[in-house]
């Protein structure tokens, strides 16, 4: 459903029909664009019409019908290609009512041939056989004729023979012939569903394709411009609508017409170039070694931008290529007179597979040339005026090597020589570990940063701030020289800033050690690496919580794990496990993992566990059980002052919400390694005098442990955050 939803919202769906129980058009594009829908008896049974390998192969219900069937559903109803059926007349099916009629109607259609065509007249027999009754779309038809419900001809001319086709279209009595007995067959006319059904076999090169009914025949054809196809079955006695493909298509389904069942050869080649949109009408069964592995697939190419022109007009020619193969990419045409068109390209290394152009790939590539102002020009994308030029040298060409690779030409590089780049540097000092702010006790990072160029030249905030705001994208140095400001680079930092609580230095900003992944690039990519080095953290875990190990349910080590990265980084979290899924023990592993091994994990510092004043005992009882190796102090009775002035190096401090805010002069001189809190819902108000109690305690790592993080409004979120993570949602507001 997701995928289909993305279809329909890149608007690469198209409705071709709708009723009260069928959605049908195209979904996709190029050559994975299929014609498909849906067709809904009741709710559980439903039939795909698409024509993509899925469908045929799996018979599941994929995306692109999916995708039509929401587009149909919409209130905009899309517009259709111009390989839909005929826009319908005041007589076209969808228009005409079921009507009753004194009696039982028959259809005698003309013997229809493959020379038949709709600009000529045909004559149609009505047979109206008295002393019964019916409710039908041919009756509804004859009284919007204004035409008797009795046995006479009907002569039909132009496109009127197609669109009475599909009036009658599951009429249970239709016959091909004369009325005289012995002179008709009967006949079933079906509109929807159907194709062309083709048997292809392959060899190493080439196919041969044949029609699986050696009696099957175009029964009518409007013209090779016209989608309103008829085709006859004989050997089922079947009359059905089809679309005709394009018309090169059209010729091979013609041939094979001709040949009444006997085969045809094509190259391997020419399959592979048209087997997408031949599955899109036909009914294809592949035999053969070679294409049970045939498949075709957008080419996996490299991209080349080729710079040119000067600082009053850059110009960029774009080419796309694979394995020896180089070509053009544009909006239309890729190949000029001296450019072959390579596809598809036959994959050396596997036989039956092929790769077709790339089309949704080359145009995202030129779609981020658009959206940095390049405009095509006749194969070149062309951004024109100085400021724009400017914007690209500091902002966006750096982006280009990150699509592909950059050619320069002469001209360019003489354009552009000696001008430098000036974007903003970032680095944290090798002694700028956590400091406390005093009043707010907070832990605090130094960042230091500037707005400089590779050569060491600087420009100050306060220049940069006027330069954005005045849309400057360029400034000389003292020695004349030209810089390029890279003014997305320093917006977005800017607008970090806006983001996270920090304070400004005559040198840079002091900042919470949890934000510090929003402005580095080295902090982010080394917890990039982190992440991509789970499985090694889960060892390390599990060899530190000893016995623990065999008793954490998988999800419980997978919590475990999760909640010590964060604690390394020195980032808080929000355990939001529901009731009974073992928050408790997922704590205590990690306390006991922090506190085993590396010292700078765990230290002399201790933890607090905060919990409602009933669950003192359970708590205690916890530790006891699965980290007896962990002194535990209980604050709670008379006892409470002595208690906290004598707390054991790497114990764990519990105690109660109501008791923190009477002893919270004595917590706020601790340093905790952890801060837990159980049942985090109890600082849901931000206002509460608990909350802003909680919220100045000094922790490296701080834990809120809840199951409903949620409760009457998103504030309620936001304040556990607020605890946990200052800053990251924001302020209240």
């Amino acid at each position: 459903m997701k995928a289909a939803r993305g279809l329909v919202a890149a608007g690469l769906v198209t409705v071709a029909e709708t009723s009260e129980n069928l959605f049908r058009g195209s979904a996709g594009s190029g050559r994975s664009r299929f014609s498909c829908g849906l067709r809904i008896r009741s709710k559980s049974d439903v039939d795909n019409l698409c024509t993509c390998p899925t469908s045929r192969g799996r018979g599941q219900i994929c995306e692109h019908s999916l995708a039509v069937g929401i587009a149909a559903l919409q209130t905009t109803p899309a517009t259709a290609p111009r390989s839909a059926p005929i826009p319908v007349a005041k007589s076209a099916p969808q228009a005409i009512a079921e009507k009753e009629a004194p009696a039982t109607l028959s259809v005698f259609l003309p013997e229809l041939q493959s020379a038949a065509r709709a600009g000529d007249r045909w004559n149609v027999f009505l047979k109206a056989e008295p002393g019964g009754k019916e409710v039908s779309r041919l009756a509804g038809w004859l009284a919007s004729q204004r035409l008797p419900a009795q046995s006479a001809p009907l002569s039909l001319g132009g496109n009127e023979l197609p669109e009475f086709l599909k009036i009658i279209a599951d009429h249970p009595r239709i016959f091909m012939g004369r009325p005289p007995a012995g002179q008709h067959r009967q006949v079933q006319v079906v509109i929807e569903g159907t194709r062309l059904p083709i048997i292809v076999h392959g060899n190493a090169d080439t196919v041969s394709l044949r029609f699986a009914d050696p009696k099957l025949q175009l029964a009518l054809s409007p013209g090779r411009e016209s989608a309103d196809n008829w085709w006859f079955a004989g050997s089922s006695g079947t009359l059905f609508h089809a679309e005709m493909p394009s018309p090169a298509l059209s010729t091979i389904l013609r041939e094979l017409e001709a040949a009444r069942g006997k085969p045809i050869l094509r190259p391997l080649l020419w399959f592979a170039v048209h087997s997408n949109e031949l599955g899109n009408v036909c009914q294809l069964t592949l035999e053969g070694d070679i294409l049970a592995r045939f498949h075709v697939l957008p080419v996996p190419c490299e991209f080349e931008f080729e710079l040119d022109g000067s600082l009053q007009e850059a110009k960029v020619t774009v080419r796309a290529s694979w394995e020896g193969h180089r070509w053009l990419t544009t909006r239309g045409t890729i190949f000029t007179d001296q450019e072959k068109d390579p596809f598809p390209i036959q994959d050396k290394t596997s036989i039956g597979s092929f790769y077709a152009r790339n089309i949704e790939l080359e145009s995202a590539v030129l779609s981020r040339l658009k959206a940095i102002s390049f405009v095509e020009d006749q194969g070149k994308w062309v951004l024109k005026g100085a400021p724009n030029v400017w914007e690209f040298l500091g902002s966006n060409r750096r982006r280009l090597a990150e699509w592909g690779k950059v050619i320069e030409t002469e001209r360019w590089r003489a354009a552009t020589r000696g001008i430098l780049r000036v974007a903003p540097i970032l680095h944290t000092p090798a002694s700028g570990g956590g400091e406390s702010t005093g009043g707010q006790s907070r832990d605090w990072l130094t960042m230091e940063f500037s707005y400089q160029a590779p050569d060491g030249f600087k420009i100050g905030r306060n220049e940069i701030l006027r330069m954005i705001r005045s849309g400057q994208k360029s400034v000389s140095g003292p020695n004349g020289k030209k810089y390029a400001l890279d003014s997305g680079a320093c917006e977005e930092l800017e607008e970090s800033f806006r983001d996270v609580p920090l304070q400004l230095t005559p040198t840079g900003a002091k900042i919470r050690p949890e934000h510090a992944f929003y402005f580095s690039p080295e902090l982010r990519e080394k917890a990039e690496k982190f992440e991509d080095l789970q499985g090694t953290e889960v060892s390390t875990v599990v060899s530190k919580i000893a016995e623990l190990k065999d008793i954490l349910r998988p999800y419980q080590l997978l919590g475990v794990t999760w909640l010590h990265r964060h604690a390394m980084r020195h980032a808080g979290a929000v355990l939001g496990d529901d009731m009974g899924l073992g928050k408790t023990i997922q704590t205590i592993a990690l306390i006991r993992a922090l506190y085993s091994g590396n010292p700078e994990e765990g230290g002399d510092s201790p933890s607090l566990v905060l919990c409602p004043k009933s669950l003192l005992g359970n708590w205690a009882a916890e530790f006891a059980k699965f980290a007896p190796e962990i002194p535990v102090v209980v604050v709670s009775g008379s006892d409470r002052k002595n208690a906290l002035a004598t707390i054991p190096a790497g114990c764990v401090v519990i105690t109660s919400y109501p008791l923190i805010i009477r002893d919270l002069p004595a917590y706020q001189k601790l340093e905790f390694r952890v801060a837990a809190l159980d049942e985090a819902s109890f600082i849901r108000n931000p206002e509460t005098e608990v909350s802003r109690a909680v919220c100045s305690l000094r922790a490296k790592f701080r834990v809120a442990l809840t199951g409903t993080p949620v409760e009457n409004g998103v504030r309620d979120l936001w304040s556990i955050f607020n605890f946990a993570v200052p800053g990251y949602l924001g302020t209240q507001s």
